[in-house]
């Protein structure tokens, strides 16, 4: 029997269990239909983790990244399913955790690891030229490393390194603008209570917004914003006063990108889960509406939505509902738009089919 989690985009799936083989699944429509499509069998040891990789355009996604209780590193191409290219590389001491990448607009990838040697290792991937090398190791003295993410700083070539680690924060490491192989650490964000175990970036209109997920049973949301520098200059401060009334106050911290500044400000604190959640992913449909599925113990998922009315959104409700042996919820909301939004949601398996109810007719 196949143990360990699954890991799904687009409408391919791959297994990372708890044995030396990569099956990569197809999932049909919206039933339980999958088949296995292939099994790769190149790690020597438990394969901890695989990641999805796209390319810079976003239009292809055939390339994934898997590290292994071995200690390697393995970039798969399986543009050609049934011969795959690969290409090894051993540089940690012990197994390899968590692994992610992001491909530059030159062809070249770059790709990050950790593992429990307490090191996080940058590498980078010249198609032309198929080498695959290490071009910096960061490491954690002692600590260790659960979850990392690489993404572009919108409107620039700038690339953003995340981590998270035992000591409950949040690392951020930008890359220099002369030299876009070595990263440097620019600012920590501290909250959480208990370790980080998921981390994902979402673009949106005005910078960046962070999921991230805890075993404090929390999921936060982090809004990185740029700065002018004369704004910066005017502020005297490294925090910006967004609102303050009465006792509440919110406000960004201003944390030096290399070149650049960017505001970052704690967006929202969602406690919905019941127990520790492991897993975030954002999704952006073609309309623009920004989904967000987190996982957590206990089997339990929930899904949210984010930007499904144009205009502001005056009011939510959930209520409890039962479809024969089905336990779901439904969410309700209006906003200025003119719009009522209904959604469905199944906190254990996702059920999520959702309806808007018609205009009101002008009297």
């Amino acid at each position: 029997m196949l143990r360990g989690t699954m890991m799904i985009a687009a409408k391919l799936m791959t297994t990372t269990e708890y044995a030396a083989t990569t099956p990569l699944v197809e999932v049909k429509g919206l039933g339980n239909s999958a088949k296995i499509l292939e099994i790769y069998l190149k790690h020597t040891n438990r394969v901890n983790t695989v990641k999805w990789l796209q390319t810079y355009d976003k239009t292809e996604e055939y390339h994934f990244i898997s590290g292994s209780d071995d200690g390697l590193a393995i970039f798969w191409d399986i543009e050609q399913l049934t011969e795959p290219l690969t290409f090894e590389r051993k540089g940690h001491e012990s197994g390899v955790n968590a692994v992610t990448g992001l491909q530059y607009c030159t062809g070249e990838w770059l790709l990050a690891t950790a593992a429990a040697d307490s090191t996080v290792k940058l590498w980078s991937y010249k198609h032309q030229k198929n080498v695959l090398q290490s071009v910096q190791t960061i490491s954690l003295n002692r600590g260790f490393c659960f979850t990392l993410k690489l993404t572009r700083l919108p409107n620039t070539e700038q690339v953003l390194l995340i981590f998270s680690t035992d000591d409950r924060n949040i690392d951020l490491w930008v890359n220099s603008v002369d030299n876009k192989q070595t990263f440097q650490q620019v600012h920590k964000l501290k909250g959480h209570e208990d370790w980080v175990r998921g981390l994902d970036f979402a673009e949106v209109k005005d910078g960046l917004l962070l999921a991230s997920c805890s075993q404090d049973n929390s999921i936060r949301l982090w809004r990185l914003c740029s700065r002018s520098k004369e704004q910066v200059l005017n502020n005297k401060s490294d925090v910006f006063n967004v609102l303050g009334v009465g006792d509440i106050r919110m406000e960004e911290k201003i944390a030096q990108f290399a070149k650049s500044w960017y505001a970052i400000s704690v967006e929202s604190v969602l406690y919905w889960h019941e127990d520790w959640v492991y897993g975030i992913h954002w999704h952006k449909s073609k309309n623009q509406d920004l989904c967000l599925l987190s996982s957590g113990i206990w089997m339990q998922q929930l899904l949210f939505f984010f930007q499904a009315h144009h205009l502001t959104v005056k009011r939510v409700q959930f209520r409890p509902q039962k479809k024969g042996a089905i336990d779901y919820y439904e969410l309700a909301s209006c906003g200025e738009d003119h719009l009522v939004r209904i959604y469905a949601i199944q906190f254990k398996g996702l059920h999520h089919p959702r309806y808007d109810l018609p205009k009101p007719k002008k009297r």
